[in-house]
């Protein structure tokens, strides 16, 4: 529930709550991914700070068996 603008509450459909979370998206060009990927270090420097970032990698990602589920870390 929440109030309207009279100041009475109001009830609010599903459809008017999954209107209200539903995010737009578009699918983004070659140059456009790589400039994401390409500001990924500095948004993590900027989350992170000085922390160290640990993370693994599991059997979905196709990478080396190796590499699988072994901590990595960055950071400074």
């Amino acid at each position: 529930m929440r109030r309207n603008g009279t100041g009475r509450r109001s009830v609010r459909t599903q459809s008017q709550m999954k209107e209200e979370s539903t995010i737009y998206t578009r699918l983004l060009s070659v140059g456009e991914v790589e400039s994401v990927i390409a500001g990924l270090p500095d948004l993590f420097c900027g989350l992170a700070g000085d922390c160290i970032l640990t993370a693994e990698y599991g059997t979905e990602c196709r990478i080396h068996n190796d590499l699988q589920y072994v901590p990595m870390q960055v950071g400074k």
